[in-house]
C-alpha cells in the first residue's frame, strides 16, 4: 500500500465499502463508525487524514482499499 494522505470523504467511502456504518457523531470533530465488531473513530476537522493514521486504521481493521 502506497502511503499518502486521503481526504475525509475518501476514508468514509472506504469504510462504507468495507461494511462500516455511522454509529454516532461526537460533539467535537470525530465520527464513530462500526461494523458490529470493530469501532473506528475518524477525525473530520481537517479535509485530509494523516497518512500514518490511515495506514494504522487499514492495518488494525483489515480494511480493503479499492
Amino acid at each position: 500500500m502506497k502511503k499518502r494522505e486521503y481526504s475525509t470523504k475518501e476514508v468514509l467511502a472506504i469504510l462504507d465499502s468495507n461494511g462500516y456504518h455511522l454509529l454516532r457523531t461526537t460533539k467535537g470533530s470525530h465520527k464513530i463508525y462500526s461494523d458490529g465488531v470493530h469501532t473506528i473513530s475518524v477525525p473530520t476537522q481537517n479535509k485530509m487524514v494523516n497518512k500514518m493514521l490511515f495506514a494504522r486504521l487499514v492495518r488494525e481493521n483489515n480494511l480493503i482499499i479499492n
